[in-house]
């Protein structure tokens, strides 16, 4: 066993975890796996996916629970990489790393892409941006607002899902360009504008009305230009570039690789789109609300009590959406190719 002074979890050899077992507290010859996660929301999310067994135990732990050799803490995808390179975490059958893929998985279908995630058969990388993203599965989404609402999705002028779809396929022609983009150009201060404009012009559309007509609105119009803009700029660059022979290879492997307009919403940062669906989903969970304190006021003599059971009772949408999709079993495309590796190695 390394010295005393280590800090579990960090510089220690696989014999020792291996022998862990040995004090297991049920008696058992379960082997300890340590899964090392971004921060506290991944522990969650990666949970449902490693769950103890008869042959293994998992322990959650984030980069800012341990000290490491740089005497620094934080967390985060980069924070672990650095903790990786350093040797501070050496991945192993027992000490894995699972952490999202950022936009790393989409930028390579382009040829000459090196990752700054490096490949290991110990690091579990989620595919699509984050674990934000597979939150946004369809029925997931549709349903969880139901229950948050208390309304059929059919009573509502465009579903979660719905305004999703349409998101996802006005973000795609822009977004899988930009990702090409991103790694041929030699001008990261354009590429870095160009990217910073792509995800304001999609936080503008929290300011969104979806309870009529949206696609006429200023909004959704001036959403529209920006990324015609950034299109028309990428199309520019890459002609200016004579890459368009390499934009063709990377475009056929997407469409292979079944990556297209109605779920390029997956490779998207995750927190950015989640965002923007629960913003604008509140706002008409907010009239419900609204209604039904309004409804309960009229009611009752005395509505005191029955203003605070929905005052209480009310769900926030975000949260719902993660706590029931870290309780639940969606299979997720591309994430579930890591899905089903894990399960392969610890079942």
């Amino acid at each position: 066993m390394e010295s005393d002074n280590q800090a579990y979890g960090f510089k220690f050899k696989s014999s020792w975890v291996d022998k862990k077992k040995n004090f297991n507290s049920d008696g058992s010859q379960r082997n300890t796996v340590l899964v090392w996660v971004e921060a506290d929301d991944d522990k969650k999310f990666w949970m449902n996916f490693l769950k103890d067994n008869p042959r293994y135990l998992f322990s959650y732990k984030q980069p800012d629970e341990a000290t490491a050799s740089d005497d620094k803490a934080a967390n985060g995808c980069n924070r672990i990489l650095s903790l990786v390179r350093n040797g501070d975490i050496t991945p192993s059958k027992l000490q894995i790393v699972c952490i999202d893929s950022d936009d790393c998985f989409i930028k390579g279908f382009v040829d000459g892409y090196v990752s700054a995630k490096p490949a290991n058969d110990f690091m579990y990388y989620t595919n699509i941006y984050s674990i934000e993203n597979a939150m946004l599965d369809p029925e997931h989404i549709d349903r969880t607002f139901e229950v948050v609402s208390s309304e059929p999705r059919r009573n509502l002028f465009v579903s979660p899902s719905s305004f999703l779809e349409q998101i996802s396929s006005c973000l795609f022609a822009c977004y899988h360009k930009l990702n090409f983009f991103d790694v041929i150009s030699q001008d990261r201060g354009l590429v870095d504008s160009v990217r910073a404009r792509f995800y304001s012009t999609l936080c503008s559309l929290t300011a969104l009305d979806l309870t009529s007509e949206y696609t006429s609105s200023q909004c959704y119009s001036d959403f529209c230009v920006v990324l015609d803009s950034l299109v028309a700029l990428i199309d520019a660059e890459i002609l200016r570039l004579n890459m368009q022979t390499e934009y063709t290879a990377y475009q056929n492997k997407l469409s292979s690789a079944n990556i297209g307009p109605k779920n390029i919403y997956l490779f998207v940062k995750g927190h950015k789109i989640l965002n923007l669906i629960v913003a604008v989903f509140e706002k008409i969970s907010s009239k419900y609300k609204a209604a039904a304190l309004k409804r309960a006021r009229a009611t009752y003599a005395n509505p005191k009590s029955e203003v605070n059971r929905i005052n209480n009772n009310w769900h926030d949408y975000k949260s719902l959406i993660f706590g029931a999709f870290c309780i639940s079993d969606i299979h997720v495309d591309f994430f579930s190719d890591t899905r089903l590796k894990l399960a392969e190695v610890y079942a």
